[in-house]
């Protein structure tokens, strides 16, 4: 006989290892490749010649960036289409490597980051924190003070000059040293999210095939979980049962008890292997017999635009997402909300679908939903707020 403390202990150092795996894959994600992968620019003459002249200096060539070939203290903005074919102008940091200033075609942009790089970093508690949403309305605060003003109040919170670079100069330099910063920190997380979903794929992937070659996704009484799965999308969307069961060629009493077998198997699948499958065939619900053009096969979006519009809109993706967040807390129906905005439910599904695999391979969407999160709560939960939505 099985022992059940030993399959329950099995069952445990199994889930450790996968999880252990998993972890070890998003750190090497994170970590990054351990070799300098060459992009374009530095495989052009230009980064070449950058690349010869940065090895040089480090074994101890004098160097100065004021006398370098490509220096052009007029600051002029460049031709993109040059870059590759210029002149390098290394420009080093206090603490750090150089970056090659002529492959920023923008003049002002230039100037700032030499302006950060000689000058150092910024000192003080203002900037000298977790770049979020404040740090750049800081960035945009100070930004709109007039010369005068600046010169005043960007001292005490950190702004340098001297005789080359104005603490204008400087400030837009910290501004470029964040949006470099959030882009390589993005660029992390998005490898780390990349990796995990990778190895929860190949594990669902798994779950899916014991699950089919157990039985689990074989037809109940000829209903096939794609067909149940298009059947209850279409009725989401409003379509009437008989128009589903004319579908199917049922009559209610078998809906009903192959609907209870497939929820049964749902709840008892412990790997989820099934609502995977369930909710793929879901958001795609124009597949099994409702693949053929019947009468319940392919019913309009309830707001015709207004799904496209809001496939198309992150933020009104994610206003319409705290709109129900906020109306829930109000007491009001999710669907009704969903309709103010021209949508069922079923688009609302299609809606989350899209979205969400959107924001699994651009971190930048992920990173900004929060802040459009918090902005539409503050909206939407004002008294009235919403009740002028009309698509």
């Amino acid at each position: 006989m099985n022992d059940p403390k030993q399959a329950l202990a099995d069952a445990q150092r199994a889930k450790e290892a996968n999880q252990r795996e998993r972890d070890a894959k998003i750190a090497e994600a994170i970590e990054g490749p351990r070799y300098h992968k060459f992009s374009d620019y530095d495989n052009s003459p230009q980064g070449q010649k950058a690349i010869s002249q940065g090895i040089a200096n480090k074994q101890g060539a004098p160097y100065d960036y004021l006398k370098s070939k490509g220096a052009n203290f007029n600051w002029p903005d460049l031709d993109p289409a040059s870059i590759g074919n210029l002149e390098p102008w290394l420009c080093y940091a206090k603490t750090g490597g150089w970056k090659d200033l002529n492959a920023i075609a923008n003049g002002a942009e230039r100037r700032a980051t030499a302006a950060y790089r000689t000058l150092g970093d910024v000192e003080g508690p203002t900037f000298n924190k977790v770049i979020d949403d404040s740090t750049f309305a800081t960035i945009s605060k100070l930004q709109a003070l007039s010369d005068a003003e600046l010169a005043v109040q960007g001292p005490p919170v950190g702004l340098k000059k001297d005789g080359r670079y104005s603490h204008r100069d400087y400030l837009l330099g910290i501004k470029l040293e964040c949006d470099d910063a959030l882009r390589r920190g993005n660029k992390k997380a998005q490898a780390a999210l990349d990796a995990a979903m990778a190895h929860d794929k190949k594990q669902m992937d798994g779950h899916v095939a014991a699950a089919k070659s157990g039985g689990l996704l074989d037809p109940v009484q000829g209903v096939t979980m794609e067909d149940w799965a298009g059947a209850n999308a279409k009725l989401a969307a409003g379509e009437p049962l008989a128009n589903v069961l004319k579908v199917l060629q049922l009559e209610k009493p078998a809906w009903d008890s192959i609907s209870a077998e497939w929820m049964g198997r749902m709840s008892r699948d412990t790997t989820f292997a099934i609502s995977t499958v369930y909710g793929g065939a879901f958001t795609n619900p124009n597949i099994g017999r409702f693949a053929s053009g019947g009468a319940a096969a392919a019913p309009k979006p309830a707001g015709g635009g207004a799904l496209d519009k809001v496939l198309g809109d992150f933020e009104l993706y994610v206003k319409i997402m705290t709109h129900q967040g906020v109306g829930a807390g109000q007491g009001l129906d999710a669907a009704a909300i969903l309709k103010k905005y021209g949508l069922t439910v079923a688009d609302w599904a299609k809606v989350g679908m899209h979205w969400g695999t959107k924001m699994t391979t651009d971190m930048a969407l992920a990173t900004k939903m929060g802040g459009l999160m918090q902005k539409f709560t503050a909206e939407l939960s004002a008294p009235g707020a919403g009740d002028d939505i009309n698509f």
